[in-house]
C-alpha cells in the first residue's frame, strides 16, 4: 500500500510525523498536522483491517441433524416456546473464542522504528502517532518549545507522551465560559469523539487535561496584561481588569472625597 505524500519539512520517519523545524523551512501549521495525522490513521486503519481479514479463519459450523425420512416431523407449536413467536426458528447464534473484538486494541508506545508514539489530545479527538525530536544544530531548543511552535502544550517536560493542542485547550475555555461546561465532561466527549462505540477504550488523560487547562489559563492571562514577552513577575492586582465603576481615588472620586461625603 502506498503511503501519502507529505511535505519533505516534516521528516516523515515510519510513518509517523516528525517535530522538527528543518533549517531555512517553516513549521508546519496545526492544520498541516492534523491532516497528516488523520491520513495516517485512515492508511493504518486499513492496513489493519486488511490484516485482520487474512489472520482470521472462520470457524467451521456445525451439521444441522438430518430427521430420518420415516420419522414424524414434530408439532411447530412444540418448538422454541420461550422465543420470540415471531420468529419460531430463532436461536442465539455461538460466539467463538477466535472472533476478534473491534476498536480495542491498546494504546501503542513504539512503531517499527522504536520511535515513541506520543498522544496528541485535539477538540476532534484523539490521536498517536510516532514522534522523531529535532536534533538540528541550528534549531536548539528543549522538546516542550518544539512543540509549542507547533501549537501544542505539553502535558509534561520530561518524557513526553501527552500534549494538547491549542485548539482543544482555546474550546474548552469557550466552552467553559458560555456552556458552563466541566473539565470532566469535555474530556469525556473527546473519547466519545474519538471512539462511539467503545470510549472507555480511549486513553483517560482527564488529570493532565485539568492541570494543561489551568495552565493555559494562565499563560492567555499574562499574554493579555503584556507579560508574555518579557521575565517581570506580575504584582499585586496587575493582572485585574480595570472596573470604571469601582470608586478610584484620581480617576472618578475627587481628592477630598475623605471629608466632602462626611461632613
Amino acid at each position: 500500500m502506498d503511503w501519502p505524500v507529505l511535505p519533505r519539512r516534516w521528516l516523515m520517519g515510519g510513518g509517523g510525523v516528525a517535530m522538527c523545524r528543518p533549517y531555512g523551512g517553516d513549521c508546519p501549521s496545526q492544520g498541516e498536522l492534523l491532516r497528516a495525522c488523520q491520513t495516517y490513521e485512515a492508511h493504518k486503519d486499513r492496513e489493519d483491517d486488511l490484516a485482520t481479514e487474512a489472520n482470521f479463519v472462520w470457524a467451521p459450523q456445525p451439521p444441522e441433524p438430518q430427521c430420518p425420512p420415516d420419522a414424524n416431523p414434530p408439532n411447530s407449536n412444540s418448538i422454541n416456546v420461550d422465543d420470540d413467536s415471531d420468529d419460531p426458528e430463532w436461536q442465539d447464534i455461538p460466539v467463538f473464542q477466535n472472533e476478534p473484538v473491534p476498536l480495542m486494541t491498546p494504546t501503542p508506545t513504539v512503531d517499527a522504528f522504536d520511535n515513541r508514539h506520543i498522544l496528541i489530545v485535539d477538540a476532534s479527538g484523539l490521536i498517536s502517532l510516532p514522534a522523531i525530536w529535532c536534533a538540528c544544530a541550528k534549531q536548539a531548543g528543549e522538546p516542550d518549545e518544539h512543540l509549542l511552535d507547533l501549537q501544542m502544550l505539553a502535558a509534561s517536560y520530561n518524557k513526553i507522551k501527552t500534549v494538547f493542542t491549542f485548539h482543544c485547550l482555546d474550546d474548552y475555555r469557550l466552552s467553559n465560559l458560555e456552556c458552563k461546561t466541566s473539565a470532566y465532561q469535555y474530556y469525556q466527549k473527546l473519547r466519545r469523539l474519538t471512539n462511539p462505540a467503545f470510549p472507555q477504550s480511549v486513553p483517560n488523560r482527564y488529570n493532565k487535561f485539568q492541570r494543561a487547562t489551568r495552565q493555559w489559563r494562565n499563560i492567555k492571562l499574562r499574554k493579555w496584561f503584556g507579560f508574555g514577552h518579557h521575565l517581570v513577575s506580575p504584582s499585586k492586582g496587575s493582572m485585574a481588569l480595570f472596573c470604571a465603576a469601582c470608586p478610584q481615588p484620581g480617576v472618578n472620586l475627587p481628592a477630598d472625597h475623605l471629608t466632602r461625603y462626611t461632613a
